[in-house]
Protein backbone atom coordinates (compact mmCIF):
# COMPACT_ATOMS: atom_id res chain seq x y z
CA UNK A 1 0.00 0.00 0.00
CA UNK A 2 2.81 2.01 1.06
CA UNK A 3 4.09 1.88 -2.71
CA UNK A 4 1.32 1.99 -4.27
CA UNK A 5 -0.14 5.65 -2.18
CA UNK A 6 3.56 6.77 -3.30
CA UNK A 7 3.30 6.03 -6.89
CA UNK A 8 -0.30 7.84 -7.15
CA UNK A 9 0.93 10.25 -5.14
CA UNK A 10 3.85 11.21 -7.64
CA UNK A 11 1.36 10.78 -10.23
CA UNK A 12 -0.46 13.63 -8.78
CA UNK A 13 2.27 15.47 -7.98
CA UNK A 14 3.29 15.31 -11.91
CA UNK A 15 -0.06 15.98 -13.43
CA UNK A 16 -0.36 19.37 -10.81
CA UNK A 17 2.82 20.61 -12.66
CA UNK A 18 1.86 19.57 -15.97
CA UNK A 19 -1.18 21.81 -15.45
CA UNK A 20 0.63 24.59 -13.51
CA UNK A 21 3.54 24.99 -16.07
CA UNK A 22 1.36 26.92 -19.17
CA UNK A 23 -0.27 29.24 -15.80
CA UNK A 24 3.13 30.14 -14.44
CA UNK A 25 5.07 30.63 -18.28
CA UNK A 26 1.64 32.49 -19.52
CA UNK A 27 2.74 36.12 -18.63
CA UNK A 28 5.90 37.74 -20.24
CA UNK A 29 7.84 40.74 -20.20
CA UNK A 30 9.04 42.88 -23.47
CA UNK A 31 10.64 45.57 -24.16
CA UNK A 32 10.50 48.30 -26.77
CA UNK A 33 12.78 51.50 -27.47
CA UNK A 34 16.47 51.76 -27.60
CA UNK A 35 18.46 48.38 -26.20
CA UNK A 36 14.88 46.38 -25.82
CA UNK A 37 13.44 43.41 -28.23
CA UNK A 38 11.31 45.92 -30.29
CA UNK A 39 11.90 49.20 -31.72
CA UNK A 40 8.16 50.10 -31.98
CA UNK A 41 5.19 50.27 -28.86
CA UNK A 42 2.70 48.56 -31.77
CA UNK A 43 5.33 45.66 -32.93
CA UNK A 44 5.34 44.68 -28.84
CA UNK A 45 1.91 44.35 -28.94
CA UNK A 46 0.74 42.62 -31.82
CA UNK A 47 3.63 40.20 -30.07
CA UNK A 48 2.57 39.78 -26.86
CA UNK A 49 0.21 37.23 -25.23
CA UNK A 50 -2.39 38.02 -23.22
CA UNK A 51 -1.48 39.09 -19.97
CA UNK A 52 1.66 40.23 -20.53
CA UNK A 53 3.64 43.67 -19.69
CA UNK A 54 5.31 45.70 -22.04
CA UNK A 55 7.88 47.67 -20.39
CA UNK A 56 8.71 50.98 -22.92
CA UNK A 57 11.98 53.58 -23.15
CA UNK A 58 12.16 56.65 -21.82
CA UNK A 59 12.05 58.00 -25.59
CA UNK A 60 9.66 59.40 -28.39
CA UNK A 61 7.04 57.21 -30.03
CA UNK A 62 5.18 59.19 -33.03
CA UNK A 63 2.44 56.09 -33.00
CA UNK A 64 -1.05 55.41 -33.23
CA UNK A 65 -1.81 52.77 -30.92
CA UNK A 66 -4.41 49.47 -31.00
CA UNK A 67 -5.07 47.33 -28.53
CA UNK A 68 -7.27 44.82 -28.36
CA UNK A 69 -5.83 42.01 -25.44
CA UNK A 70 -5.20 41.57 -21.70
CA UNK A 71 -1.73 43.73 -21.36
CA UNK A 72 -0.07 46.15 -19.31
CA UNK A 73 1.67 49.09 -21.00
CA UNK A 74 4.57 51.05 -18.53
CA UNK A 75 6.54 53.71 -19.59
CA UNK A 76 9.17 55.62 -18.64
CA UNK A 77 12.10 53.36 -18.58
CA UNK A 78 15.41 54.03 -18.35
CA UNK A 79 18.84 52.41 -20.13
CA UNK A 80 18.81 48.86 -19.48
CA UNK A 81 14.92 48.70 -18.50
CA UNK A 82 15.77 48.71 -14.26
CA UNK A 83 14.11 52.35 -13.19
CA UNK A 84 11.59 54.17 -14.59
CA UNK A 85 10.64 57.49 -14.14
CA UNK A 86 6.71 57.95 -15.22
CA UNK A 87 5.70 60.53 -18.20
CA UNK A 88 9.12 60.54 -19.34
CA UNK A 89 8.00 58.34 -22.66
CA UNK A 90 6.06 60.45 -25.55
CA UNK A 91 3.56 59.33 -27.54
CA UNK A 92 1.73 61.10 -30.18
CA UNK A 93 1.88 63.27 -33.00
CA UNK A 94 -0.30 61.43 -35.38
CA UNK A 95 -3.27 61.46 -37.35
CA UNK A 96 -5.95 59.81 -35.59
CA UNK A 97 -6.07 58.72 -32.16
CA UNK A 98 -3.21 57.96 -29.81
CA UNK A 99 -4.46 54.86 -28.01
CA UNK A 100 -6.90 52.78 -29.48
CA UNK A 101 -8.21 50.03 -26.64
CA UNK A 102 -11.24 47.84 -27.59
CA UNK A 103 -11.96 44.46 -26.85
CA UNK A 104 -14.59 41.75 -24.79
CA UNK A 105 -13.51 40.32 -21.81
CA UNK A 106 -9.96 42.40 -21.22
CA UNK A 107 -7.93 44.13 -18.90
CA UNK A 108 -5.76 46.83 -19.91
CA UNK A 109 -3.37 49.02 -18.12
CA UNK A 110 -1.80 52.06 -19.28
CA UNK A 111 0.90 53.84 -16.75
CA UNK A 112 3.12 56.46 -16.71
CA UNK A 113 3.29 58.12 -20.41
CA UNK A 114 2.73 61.58 -21.95
CA UNK A 115 -0.01 61.34 -24.49
CA UNK A 116 -0.35 63.84 -27.01
CA UNK A 117 -1.20 65.60 -30.68
CA UNK A 118 -4.01 62.72 -31.53
CA UNK A 119 -6.22 64.31 -34.12
CA UNK A 120 -9.39 61.75 -34.61
CA UNK A 121 -12.39 62.73 -36.56
CA UNK A 122 -14.54 61.38 -34.12
CA UNK A 123 -14.45 60.15 -30.29
CA UNK A 124 -11.27 60.16 -28.33
CA UNK A 125 -8.19 62.16 -29.61
CA UNK A 126 -5.96 61.05 -26.86
CA UNK A 127 -7.58 57.82 -25.69
CA UNK A 128 -10.60 55.78 -26.86
CA UNK A 129 -12.08 53.49 -24.31
CA UNK A 130 -14.80 50.93 -25.58
CA UNK A 131 -14.79 47.71 -24.15
CA UNK A 132 -17.47 44.94 -22.72
CA UNK A 133 -18.19 41.82 -20.59
CA UNK A 134 -16.22 42.02 -17.62
CA UNK A 135 -13.46 43.86 -18.73
CA UNK A 136 -10.81 46.43 -16.79
CA UNK A 137 -9.16 49.23 -18.13
CA UNK A 138 -6.58 51.02 -16.04
CA UNK A 139 -5.28 54.64 -17.09
CA UNK A 140 -2.93 55.34 -14.49
CA UNK A 141 -0.60 58.53 -14.09
CA UNK A 142 -0.30 59.83 -17.39
CA UNK A 143 -0.06 63.38 -19.15
CA UNK A 144 -2.59 63.72 -21.38
CA UNK A 145 -2.85 66.76 -23.37
CA UNK A 146 -2.98 69.02 -26.66
CA UNK A 147 -5.51 66.41 -28.10
CA UNK A 148 -8.66 66.86 -30.10
CA UNK A 149 -11.81 65.43 -31.49
CA UNK A 150 -15.59 65.47 -31.71
CA UNK A 151 -16.11 64.68 -28.42
CA UNK A 152 -13.68 63.47 -25.47
CA UNK A 153 -10.85 65.31 -26.89
CA UNK A 154 -8.26 63.45 -24.01
CA UNK A 155 -10.20 60.40 -23.21
CA UNK A 156 -13.34 59.15 -24.36
CA UNK A 157 -14.83 55.89 -23.35
CA UNK A 158 -17.70 53.18 -23.08
CA UNK A 159 -17.61 50.61 -20.64
CA UNK A 160 -20.22 47.86 -20.66
CA UNK A 161 -21.76 44.97 -18.98
CA UNK A 162 -19.30 43.95 -15.74
CA UNK A 163 -16.47 45.92 -16.80
CA UNK A 164 -14.35 48.41 -14.77
CA UNK A 165 -12.95 51.65 -15.83
CA UNK A 166 -10.07 53.51 -13.22
CA UNK A 167 -8.83 56.86 -14.23
CA UNK A 168 -6.29 57.92 -11.82
CA UNK A 169 -3.96 60.30 -10.79
CA UNK A 170 -3.83 62.06 -14.70
CA UNK A 171 -3.37 65.49 -15.82
CA UNK A 172 -5.61 66.09 -18.43
CA UNK A 173 -4.67 69.31 -19.99
CA UNK A 174 -5.85 71.67 -23.25
CA UNK A 175 -7.20 69.21 -25.35
CA UNK A 176 -9.81 70.43 -27.55
CA UNK A 177 -13.17 69.56 -28.94
CA UNK A 178 -15.51 70.36 -31.44
CA UNK A 179 -18.46 69.36 -29.55
CA UNK A 180 -18.23 68.81 -26.06
CA UNK A 181 -16.20 67.06 -22.90
CA UNK A 182 -12.95 67.92 -24.08
CA UNK A 183 -11.22 66.72 -20.93
CA UNK A 184 -12.67 63.83 -20.45
CA UNK A 185 -15.90 61.80 -21.45
CA UNK A 186 -16.71 58.29 -19.59
CA UNK A 187 -19.92 55.93 -19.68
CA UNK A 188 -20.61 52.63 -17.59
CA UNK A 189 -23.29 50.49 -18.50
CA UNK A 190 -24.65 47.55 -17.14
CA UNK A 191 -23.14 47.18 -13.62
CA UNK A 192 -19.63 48.32 -14.07
CA UNK A 193 -17.67 50.01 -12.25
CA UNK A 194 -16.05 54.02 -12.54
CA UNK A 195 -13.39 55.23 -10.52
CA UNK A 196 -12.15 58.69 -11.39
CA UNK A 197 -9.54 60.35 -8.66
CA UNK A 198 -6.36 62.31 -7.93
CA UNK A 199 -6.34 63.85 -11.88
CA UNK A 200 -5.89 66.84 -12.39
CA UNK A 201 -8.50 67.86 -15.17
CA UNK A 202 -7.94 71.78 -16.44
CA UNK A 203 -7.94 74.14 -19.53
CA UNK A 204 -9.60 71.86 -21.75
CA UNK A 205 -12.17 73.33 -23.82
Amino acid sequence: WTRISLAIGLAIAALSLLWLAPQLTRAATITVGSGGTYATIQAAIDAAGPGDTIYVRNETFKESLIITKSLTLLGGYEAGFGSRTTRSTYIGTVPGRVIDIHGIGIEVTIDGFEIAKGSYAGNGGGIYVGVEDDSRVTINDNFIHNNKAIDGGGIYANVDNRSDLHITNNDVMTNTTTDDYAGLYANVYLSGTLVITGNNINHNA
